[in-house]
């Protein structure tokens, strides 16, 4: 297996890696993953990877490429034979744009998040954010979680990750790649980034889709170790969002299970005092009226922008989203982490069997219990044997039986 270059402004393919001493990678389903390569110190690796913003195709799975940007690079010492490159996976563009201004929004998560992504980065008012080459991908899932979305400040990428964090959704950011074209001479280059919205599936035994279950047991020999961890040291079970206004009159929403009570009921509070009732529908066209002081002065007082008043159920429902995304950042979990056999020699294939964001079922035969669980994440080590995967797994969406 070898890893392909490309410069991070034109575009092209500029070196091909085929001698690497370690490549791993993590790709998540909701979040942006990581990677490491170290590679010999040679005159082409030295030109081309140790420049900010060159990119790194892993590898293909499925339709999925998987590609980093770098964005660190070490060599030390005269004596090194061995140059370390670091950086991020390929949606870490996303987190290149901001949200300016309060943005508030009704609609289905992915129309939310399909609409940011048009306005800063496809076709933004100010060209100097325009990135050509970020696409919509056409066949997106037509079914998603409406809501009434308010966010301050953040950047792209943390926007869609909280938003899809409290609904169990994911996304990618994959490379589109033209090959070489010998009529015109035109390098293998990326034509495009492609954003995808993902719905998972559920592939444990005995799903109710019916569709073909993926198992993990150390009898089927794909399961090679297992390990467990509790951890409720940050445990919240009730968010308490404090709105607009003060005192006896401040906007109060529960969020969480309403039946929690005694030790059960462990408090959050949230200040949302940035989500107001009545908002501003036109920051862009201001008016005003020029003035003159005593002295002769001139001088513009800008009229307040028009204002539209939300509804109580409007506004509660944005309280209700902030308080979602707060609890997620402070829940208990049991921690999954497997090392399972995932390559051609075995029943279930990563990339063509099952992938990220799909729930599985692992059968731990030392505490005789059926786990189904979701996968959030994936590590692939590419070495000269072979590629060994590790999964990642999630800390809230799983059910454990015991047998």
């Amino acid at each position: 297996m070898y890893l392909e270059v490309y410069d991070g402004i034109t575009l092209n393919r500029v070196d091909v890696i085929k001698t690497y001493t370690f490549v791993q990678y993590t790709d998540y389903f909701n979040d942006v993953g990581t990677f490491s390569v170290k590679v010999p110190v040679t005159e082409t690796s030295l030109k081309y990877l140790r420049i900010r913003g060159n990119m790194i195709l892993f590898e293909k799975l499925g339709r999925k490429l998987i590609m980093g940007v770098i964005d660190y690079v070490h060599k030390q010492g005269i004596a090194s034979a061995t140059v370390e490159i670091k950086g991020y996976l390929l949606p870490v563009l996303l987190s290149y744009r901001v949200i300016m201004k309060t943005f508030r929004l009704s609609g289905s998560v992915f129309e939310i998040q399909r609409y940011l992504i048009g306005t800063h980065f496809i076709e933004p008012t100010d060209e100097r954010r325009k990135m050509p080459e970020m696409k919509l991908d056409s066949t997106f899932p037509s079914t998603s979680a409406n809501i009434n979305y308010c966010k301050t400040g953040d950047d792209i990428l943390t926007a869609i990750i909280d938003m899809n964090d409290s609904y169990n959704y994911g996304f990618s950011l994959t490379p589109e790649i033209a090959k070489y074209d010998s009529q015109t001479d035109t390098p293998q280059n990326i034509t495009g980034f492609i954003f995808e919205q993902h719905i998972p599936v559920d592939r444990s035994v005995g799903n109710a889709g019916g569709v073909d279950p993926v198992v993990f047991d150390m009898n089927l020999f794909n399961l090679e170790d297992i390990d467990y961890e509790i951890d409720c040291t940050r445990l919240k079970s009730i968010a308490i969002v404090a709105g607009e206004d003060k005192g006896e009159n401040r906007k109060i929403v529960e969020v969480g299970d309403a039946t929690l009570s005694n030790r059960n009921r462990i408090e959050l509070y949230v200040d949302a005092r940035d989500i107001q009732k009545e908002i501003t529908t036109d920051e862009q066209s201001q008016t005003g009226t020029i003035e003159t002081d005593e002295d002769g002065n001139q001088y513009i007082v800008i009229d307040d922008p028009p204002k539209e008043q939300m509804t109580d159920e409007e506004y509660e429902e944005m309280l209700h989203q902030r308080g979602l995304e707060k609890l997620k950042d402070n829940l208990g979990f049991d921690t999954f982490n497997a090392t399972v056999h995932a390559d051609s020699n075995n029943t279930f294939v990563y990339g063509v069997d099952y992938v990220n964001g799909d729930t599985v079922t692992i059968y731990d035969r030392q505490i005789n219990a059926k786990i189904d669980i979701q996968i959030k994440g994936v590590t692939r080590s590419l070495t000269e044997d072979g590629v060994v995967t590790d999964l990642i797994f999630s800390d809230k969406n799983y059910k454990v039986t015991m047998l």
